[in-house]
């Protein structure tokens, strides 16, 4: 039974006869679809079921006639029936010769509810509701319309049918709806089409079976037919094997006439079927194949399936016999099977048939007697076998019409074998420093006596060093590199070898290799790293070399091209191990950066690092430094009305809340700001000058001097603001500041915060070493836009750095750039000490340049100063650079 959507009817192939005037050759079968069928039929008359049974489709049972949308009802119909007839089967549309050989029911519907396993069961009649057939079912039916198909191209619902049986007046379809359970009588059932198709079939097959007398596979004029002979037909599965009485189902038979002529019944179109002749006694086939395949592919007669049988006129006593395998590997102390196939070859039947092998005993046999054609297989053996041998079976038999004996032999050789493969995994140990490529040779070697196939090499912690060969020979090997790159620890890898014997067994072997990674690495150390003197003078370094890897290092040599007293070497360096000392560079008389290497060796490596140190030379130059945006020295005293020159440009300083008190200051005069009375300076944007407006890639700087006033610093936990900038209007978060942080745990450590108007990243660092000591420090804050990072400087020295990324830039209309306060709605942060030399670059200054500017203030130069103490003899050189 199946069950399938509505589709149409199914299209019919069909096949040239010609080829089948070359019938005894081997056909390969082409199923087609079943095509000899009438169709669906549509019924034209109904009626209830049988008494108790209810009413069946009690509403429209007509519009179940034909397939268009319309229903017969039962309503509350569980286990109701109802009769179909009238589908007008005929001699118009079935063959009156044919043979019916399956029926098809088609049901289009429905049921109300998907509940109490409700569905349609069906059974036939023939004889005008006297006999029914067994029911088939419907799966359990849906709530949406569905097609449900009972029978089959080759189901007969359990008879045998015949062209009468199927007419108008007696031929009825009988429908059950059935349902289950509690509530099953409430079940209405919905019946859109009940047709119905009938399957038969027409073709046959014939031929004649004749005596060949010339042996020539064509019966000529003078050749008779052979009558009285079984002919048998099969249906072939579809695999062109003949499996007569298996998997091929047996469909008919018959015998040859007088005339030697035999006829199927009608068969089925769209097979292909095996025609088995038995063979006449003492004749011989002469035109094979027999059995013989013949596909019926259009339900056409196929006539002149022809078997010709010659008469056997002479004796030919023979046998033969194969001994195999012909060469078998066995491992020592195994055991051998051979199969022993023997067969009369002749055309006689051969008596007192002995089968005798005198390697292998258990191979004999009495056969005694064997008819022509005969054959016979069996299995035997030879255990604990030691060693190679060829051993030879014999058969002999006796034709007893005349005495002849008849004999025959095979041979068939076994090899003890010993299977045996090895790996070698190169080097044992080898050394590599952390990262770098350990790398390796593989020798795999048949060291056995046979070939061995399917050699898989694997390697788990180096899976670069896996391989497949398919073959080796015996003695043979295979060598090849390979690699794991980025060791970055010790290990130990097993390389594992597998291979197939010929016995289907396999043999393995492994070796290891240890790799050691090593950490060399020498440090070199220059200082200091800036200085300063004047013209002509000697300039001092100290250099420290230290081995700081976990290897010994050997010939360290220290080179320094510009200072050549700097030149040292040392015999080897141990683990954690240092040389230091001091060399000096006379005379110097303008500024260089000299370079110190250090070159060493480590087993079959070498290391080189070299470190760099600036001298400085005092020479008078002109000018402020490039990039400068403002530059307030704070050297006022208290200005009336209250403002702080820009000595740069124009961005001048104004009194926020309270004005500042005039202090000494770092350089020359500075300003000193209160806590707890709020005092500030505010830096509107200047028209026509530089701003402090600056986009999201953008570089800057702000550097200045402040020294705490101990006894205010960090009286609370609220931060205190030193220089800084905040917008907080139309949804702006700009926030850049550099202060002190004042929460307990940091108290008095300095800090750097810039977060974009955007809020789309804020960058935080906080350095180390606190700065609330009451002593002056130089602070400065970078924002290298190139780099992506941030970086806060003290007192010359590199005290925190931040990789950040801003989607938006740190730009204000409004804003004013604020000193010793930030401008923000719930709180001042104010800030409690001096400040002095406030510095604000339009570009990121490099580490060197801010030591510069640490030591050139140090010494009391200002920025801008000309003359002999020019400031810029501190950078030039290196901006150049």
């Amino acid at each position: 039974m199946n069950r399938l959507k509505h589709t149409g009817g199914r299209a019919l192939g069909w096949f040239l006869l010609a080829a089948l005037l070359l019938a005894w050759l081997p056909v390969t079968p082409t199923p087609v679809a079943y095509a000899v069928n009438t169709g669906f039929r549509n019924p034209t008359a109904n009626i209830t079921g049988a008494l108790g049974y209810g009413n069946g489709f009690e509403v429209s049972p007509q519009n179940a006639y034909t397939d268009d949308g319309l229903f017969a009802v039962n309503n509350n119909g569980a286990n109701q029936r109802h009769e179909y007839y009238n589908y007008g089967f005929d001699v118009s549309n079935i063959p009156a010769n044919a043979i019916i050989t399956g029926i098809e029911i088609r049901l289009d519907g429905r049921v109300d509810q998907a509940a109490n396993n409700a569905r349609f069961a069906v059974d036939l009649t023939w004889n005008v509701a006297q006999s029914f057939t067994a029911p088939q079912n419907t799966p359990n039916l849906t709530t949406t319309e569905d097609t449900y198909i009972l029978g089959g191209p080759l189901d007969t619902w359990g008879r045998s049918w015949t062209l009468a049986e199927l007419a108008d007046e007696v031929f009825a379809v009988r429908i059950t709806s059935v349902a289950t359970g509690v509530g099953a009588g409430q079940r209405d059932f919905f019946l859109e089409w009940v047709a119905v198709r009938v399957y038969y079939a027409t073709a046959r097959l014939s031929g004649t079976v004749f005596s060949d007398d010339d042996e020539n596979g064509v019966q000529n004029g003078a050749e008779v037919g052979l009558a009285n002979v079984p002919v048998t037909f099969f249906r072939d599965d579809g695999d062109s094997v003949f499996e007569g009485g298996g998997q091929d189902a047996q469909v008919g038979a018959t015998t040859t006439n007088a005339t030697g002529v035999y006829t199927s019944t009608p068969l089925l179109d769209g097979f292909s079927y095996w025609v088995d002749v038995t063979a006449p006694t003492g004749r011989t086939l002469t035109t094979p194949p027999e059995p013989r395949l013949v596909s019926i592919p259009t339900g056409a007669d196929v006539t002149e399936v022809n078997f010709g049988y010659a008469p056997q006129a002479v004796v030919n006593p023979a046998i033969e016999v194969a001994k195999t395998p012909d060469l078998q590997y066995v491992l020592a102390g195994g055991t051998v099977t051979f199969t022993i196939a023997y067969t009369n070859t002749g055309n006689v039947t051969l008596s007192s048939v002995l089968i005798t092998d005198t390697l292998a005993p258990n191979c004999n046999r009495n056969v005694g007697v064997l008819a022509a054609g005969q054959s016979q297989t069996y299995s035997c053996n030879r255990p604990d076998v030691v060693s190679d041998f060829t051993n030879t079976v014999q058969i002999g038999g006796v034709y007893t019409g005349t005495g002849a004996a008849v004999t025959d032999t095979d041979t068939a050789s076994v090899d003890v074998i010993s299977p045996a493969i090895e790996i070698s995994k190169l080097p044992d140990l080898q050394q590599i420093t952390s990262g770098s490529d350990a790398n390796f040779t593989i020798i795999v070697t048949n060291t056995g006596d046979v070939a061995l196939t399917n050699v898989a090499v694997t390697d788990p912690l180096a899976p670069n060093c896996n391989r497949n060969f398919a073959s080796l020979a015996p003695g043979a090997s295979q060598t090849y590199d390979c690699s794991l790159a980025g060791v970055t620890g010790d290990l130990t890898n097993t390389a594992d070898v597998v291979a197939a014997t010929p016995l289907g067994e396999s043999v393995s072997d492994s070796d290891t290799a240890s790799v050691d990674v090593i950490g060399p690495a020498i440090q070199l150390n220059k200082s200091p790293e800036l200085q300063v003197i004047n013209s002509g003078a000697s300039a001092t370094f100290t250099l420290t070399v230290i081995n700081t890897g976990d290897v010994p290092l050997t010939n360290v040599v220290i080179s320094d091209s510009l200072a050549p007293n700097c030149a040292r070497s040392f015999s080897s360096l141990g683990v954690g191990l240092s040389q230091t000392y001091a060399c000096t560079l006379p005379n110097v008389t303008a500024d260089l950066t000299n370079t110190a290497t250090v070159t060493c060796s480590y087993g079959a490596g070498t290391l080189t690092t070299s470190d760099t140190a600036q001298v400085r030379v005092l020479t008078d130059a002109a000018g402020c430094p490039p990039g400068l945006t403002a530059l307030l020295k704070l050297d006022e005293a208290q200005p009336n009305p209250p403002q702080y020159a820009d000595v740069f440009r124009a961005h001048n300083g104004v009194c926020a809340g309270g004005c500042p008190t005039p202090t000494a200051g770092r350089l020359n005069g500075g300003q000193a700001f209160a806590r707890t009375a709020i005092t500030g300076i505010s830096l509107p944007p200047a028209a026509g000058q530089p701003s402090f407006n600056w986009a999201a890639g953008d570089s800057f700087a702000v550097a200045f001097w402040m020294k705490s006033n101990p006894a205010q610093t960090c009286s609370s936990e609220r931060n205190e603001v030193i220089v800084g900038r905040t917008d907080e209007t139309g949804g702006s978060q700009l926030q850049f500041w550099v202060g002190l942080t004042c929460e307990a745990a940091n108290r008095g450590r300095p800090v750097f915060v810039l977060r974009d108007r955007a809020n789309s990243a804020t960058g935080l660092i906080q350095g180390s070493a606190r700065v609330n000591d009451g002593n002056w420090h130089y602070l400065v804050a970078v924002r290298d836009g190139a780099a992506g990072q941030n970086r806060l400087y003290v007192d010359g020295a590199l005290a925190g750095a931040q990789t950040v990324t801003y989607s938006a830039g740190f730009d204000s209309a409004t804003a004013a750039m604020t000193i010793g306060w930030y401008n923000r709605a719930f709180d001042r942060y104010p800030f409690a000490g001096a400040v002095d030399e406030v510095a604000v670059y339009g570009r990121a200054l490099a580490s060197a340049e801010i030591a510069n500017n640490y030591v050139a203030n140090t010494l009391g130069y200002g920025y801008c100063q000309v003359g002999s103490a020019d400031i810029r003899r501190f950078y030039l050189p290196l901006v150049a650079r």
